[in-house]
């Protein structure tokens, strides 16, 4: 528990004192990507890197691309069937398995050239695109908690961070408001104490004890998607050579839709809050690959492959309302909505390395391979510049910042992709198990993914099926309070579910 709770403030750190992203979560959503591509690389576990032949090894090991003998097409289509279980203090609040969606994971054409002369027996080209992330995701949670978030947005008026887009919306429904120089905001919950003798205020509470009930629906959509070019050739030694450019671009959409309400009435003067976010990330990168691989004794397969950095140009697009009613205001239900605000930034993703080894085994029809992927990433190098276009020092300030953040508290490590095929005939069985590293030097461990695959090949087409399950978990705080003791955090069990079917035609 406290390793989630750790995670979850550092998840959460600036985002209701900003109400923008670049922040570590933001970092960490655009770096932690899926292996794959194809149904024939997930159902093996992403374990491909010593492999290739598949269209889906660009991801692992770009060399593969090599093994090609005749020009190939595929089209892979994913079902994804996201769930998430809430809980409040060990007792279930939430349960979702909206977000579900259907994606096109996989377009390629390889085009294969077989020199008559020279050092290469294969010179191949490859173009396409691959999604590496899909976002979608719906949770929510209703659950009574002593405190409220006017607490925290009277707070920081008073320390003097007042942002249009949270602080000022608050100011002007009347959820917080300003009472003198001495005290600065309070709201409705606040305890003032006043001097005996002159009847002035001379101290006030802003921490807020009564319990309130609140609930909030969080939805989110969007994926990574990169466009690939790539060349990959087999010399006549068995050395196999191969580069490529990715350029991914961004969707990413989040809606947040936050209510407080009285339970009994006490403090008289509130009834409901409501607190809505909305905001959007899109932006184009563009990163390097280059891989190489060699056979020993026809048995035994070699690879190693390094992805440069990705980098970004991001623009965020944000909007938020506010709605505050009590039985004392002058103006019931007052809603109170920011102006649209934007952000243009650059992001920095970390680079990957990836040693593979694998061997091939069978005989006649029965035959198979087995592969083990061991991927180097350190997400602690993540970063941030958001001064390319802005001078502001309060930019470079929260540069600075995040990016100390990110370098202290995210982690580098290992992470595996174990899997193989066995094929009888025209006719393939596949499995596989792959780890995802937990981001923060705070948490022990490595999440698991499991998967497994059927296929079928004739001469000219083959159709391969896969289905991938994992099993995360992730802690959630709405708003931080004076004290964290004070904190909702609530803690979500999420279930990711993916079938994926891949066609291909071989020409």
């Amino acid at each position: 528990m406290k390793n989630i709770y750790t995670v979850s403030l550092l998840f959460l750190c600036s985002s209701l004192s900003t109400l923008v992203a670049q922040n570590i979560s933001d970092a960490l959503r655009y770096s932690i990507l899926d292996q794959g591509g194809t149904a024939r690389v997930i159902g093996a576990g992403g374990a491909f890197g010593a492999m290739g032949g598949d269209i889906g090894v660009i991801g692992t090991n770009v060399s593969g691309i090599a093994d090609f003998r005749k020009n190939e097409v595929t089209v892979s289509v994913s079902y994804n069937n996201p769930r998430t279980t809430s809980t409040y203090l060990g007792e279930e609040v939430g349960s979702s398995t909206d977000g579900r969606n259907v994606q096109i994971n996989n377009v390629a054409f390889v085009i294969n050239n077989s020199p008559d002369n020279g050092s290469f027996v294969t010179s191949n080209f490859m173009v396409g695109f691959q999604q590496y992330a899909n976002f979608g995701e719906t949770y929510s949670y209703d659950a009574v908690h002593r405190g409220s978030l006017v607490e925290s947005l009277a707070n920081n008026a008073s320390a003097g961070f007042y942002s249009p887009f949270s602080e000022e919306l608050a100011d002007l429904t009347g959820a917080i408001y300003f009472f003198n120089d001495t005290l600065g905001y309070v709201h409705d919950f606040t305890e003032i104490t006043f001097d005996s003798t002159t009847n002035i205020a001379i101290g006030r509470d802003n921490s807020v004890n009564e319990l309130v009930q609140k609930e909030e629906v969080i939805e989110r959509s969007g994926n990574i998607n990169e466009l690939q070019f790539a060349w990959a050739g087999r010399l006549k030694s068995g050395l196999r050579v191969g580069i490529g450019i990715g350029m991914p671009w961004i969707s990413y959409e989040e809606n947040k839709f936050y209510e407080e309400n009285d339970t009994d009435g006490d403090p008289a003067g509130f009834n409901k809050l409501n607190f809505n976010q909305s905001f959007t990330t899109s932006g184009i990168g563009f990163n390097i690959k280059a891989g190489i691989g060699y056979s020993i004794m026809k048995k035994v397969r070699l690879g190693l492959n390094v992805q440069s950095p990705t980098f970004y140009r991001l623009d965020d697009n944000f909007y938020n309302s506010m709605l505050y009613d009590c039985s004392e205001c002058i103006e019931p239900f007052q809603l109170v909505e920011s102006d649209p605000g934007a952000f243009a930034y650059k992001l920095r993703t970390p680079m990957k390395l990836t040693a593979s080894v694998g061997t091939l085994m069978g005989k006649d029809k029965l035959r198979g391979f087995l592969n083990l992927d061991l991927n180097y990433i350190d997400y602690g190098s993540n970063r941030y510049n958001f001064t390319y276009r802005s001078d502001l020092i309060e930019d470079a300030e929260f540069e600075t910042f995040q990016n100390n953040l990110i370098s202290n508290t995210l982690a580098s490590g290992l992470e595996f992709n174990l899997g193989g095929e066995m094929a009888y005939d025209k006719y393939r069985l596949r499995a596989g198990l792959s780890s995802r590293l937990k981001p923060f030097v705070s948490e022990i461990g490595q999440d698991y993914v499991l998967a497994a695959g059927l296929g079928y090949r004739a001469n000219v087409l083959y159709v391969d099926l896969a289905y991938q399950y994992l099993i995360r978990e992730e802690g959630y705080v709405p708003y931080f309070a004076e004290t964290a003791d004070q904190d909702l955090f609530i803690r979500n069990e999420v279930t990711q579910s993916k079938l994926m079917l891949t066609l291909g035609i071989k020409i």
